[in-house]
């Protein structure tokens, strides 16, 4: 071989040896040699190959880098940088009854619901589904989410969910629906009659208003009374703290004890202490209710919530977690289809009630 020819088969061999790209068949952006093949060439290194290159790495696979939703929201939203909440169903850990004696046709019988709720959770309203021909009663609890990363624990709730039986029978508590999670045996209605004198209550119609025949456990064994259930405090509507109380009730409302105005006891964001009792503090209607894209659109104590009804639009709301005097005027917690403003795109906001 000649001197020349050696000279041009060196070259050859240094150029293979020292490319560090491969040209893309279609054109596009050149991929790095030491990328695996599986791997497209814009995605970084350090980004699993089933995550797009657009998601931010710590966003797990199952939940969306962005939600797309009809209505005047940008086209794309991130959990970090734009958050927003949305309405999502938990399944139960447990689903207990909560009563000292068998319920009856009249009584409110409150089950008493655990699940976990992570660090960037808030609790909402459950939905609850009775459903008198198939004596079965089906169960939703549920939270608002948003994709934000948090540090927090986890932590298990229990929530106080209250049913009224319309008959009795054998009757099925599911929760998840599809799921049963309790067989609650129901007994007729007391032939008693109403009567507000009546100590203990029979029926619910023995009790004032905001009140029900609920069930305890005391020093003499299980018993009825008259006392007004609650989960927070704000479910307290006439005042007062939502306490249990050891040989007596869980759960229920003691006018005794101020929501505020004492040490350890403050008012959430938002609300401001009249007298011992937490008011909102914040305006709400619809120069407040507003389309938004992030949770800074919206003026706090709002939240930018995600539409889960057809047609709906992602919206400044009060996230109601639970049915209790969280919104102010002549607004109150609940489902979409019950605000007449007709601008709840979601269920458990602060819907208008009309004039």
């Amino acid at each position: 071989m000649t001197r020349s020819g050696l000279l041009l088969f060196a070259m050859l061999l240094a150029g293979c040896g020292s490319s560090t790209t491969l040209s893309s068949d279609d054109g596009g952006a050149d991929t790095p040699a030491d990328v695996p093949g599986d791997v497209p060439g814009d995605v970084p290194p350090d980004v699993p190959a089933d995550i797009p290159a657009d998601s931010p790495a710590d966003v797990p696979v199952d939940v969306p880098a962005d939600v797309v939703e009809d209505g005047d929201a940008p086209e794309e939203t991130d959990g970090d940088t734009c958050p927003t909440w949305r309405l999502l169903d938990v399944t139960p850990e447990e689903v207990t009854s909560g009563e000292s004696v068998a319920p009856w046709v009249g009584r409110t019988v409150r089950l008493r619901v655990t699940h976990i709720l992570d660090c960037q959770q808030r609790r909402a309203m459950p939905e609850v589904t009775v459903q008198d021909e198939a004596r079965r009663v089906l169960v939703r609890p549920r939270v608002w989410d948003t994709r934000r990363d948090c540090m927090g624990p986890a932590v298990l709730i229990t929530r106080w969910i209250p049913v009224s039986f319309p008959s009795a029978g054998t009757w099925t508590i599911e929760s998840p629906p599809g799921t049963v999670a309790l067989t609650v045996e129901v007994d007729p209605r007391p032939t008693t009659g109403c009567d507000t004198s009546s100590r203990p209550c029979d029926e619910d119609c023995d009790c004032g208003t905001g009140q029900a025949c609920l069930s305890g456990w005391g020093l003499g064994g299980p018993f009825t009374a008259c006392a007004a259930p609650c989960e927070e405090d704000l479910d307290c509507r006439g005042g007062g703290s939502c306490i249990d109380v050891d040989d007596g009730f869980d759960r229920t409302c003691d006018d005794a004890v101020p929501q505020c105005g004492t040490a350890g006891r403050e008012c959430p964001f938002g609300f401001a202490c009249d007298g011992g009792t937490c008011r909102p503090d914040y305006t709400l209607g619809s120069t407040a209710r507003v389309p938004c894209a992030c949770a800074t659109d919206c003026t706090p104590p709002l939240l930018c919530a995600e539409p889960t009804v057809a047609g709906g639009t992602r919206r400044c709301e009060f996230g109601c977690p639970t049915g209790g005097a969280w919104c102010p005027g002549a607004h109150v917690c609940g489902d979409a289809a019950d605000d007449l403003s007709g601008l709840a795109g979601t269920d458990s906001v602060c819907g208008w009630l009309g004039d």
